[in-house]
């Protein structure tokens, strides 16, 4: 897997047709940096696509109550179809 994403990054893929996009990250993600989150949304704003990155403080990747996240993911996504 690892491979495959040094062969062809995520960032190299993001195009103006990729739907809205939220990234939540543990800034203590050993597994992804949030580097590479950061990196993906600035990356999508710069072609437009609605993005924003929500920085979990002091988690790591998968990180225990991630689940407590689904209301604000919802919410999100609700506010970018309202007229």
């Amino acid at each position: 897997m690892l491979r495959l994403l040094r062969q062809f990054p995520p960032l190299t893929h993001v195009t103006a047709d990729d739907p809205p996009t939220i990234l939540i990250h543990g800034d203590r993600d050993q597994a992804v940096g949030v580097e590479q989150s950061r990196l993906m949304n600035e990356r999508l704003n710069e072609v437009k696509v609605p993005a924003r990155l929500v920085v979990r403080e002091g988690v790591g990747h998968a990180y225990p109550g991630w689940e407590s996240d689904t209301a604000q993911i919802a919410d999100w996504f609700d506010s970018r179809h309202r007229d």
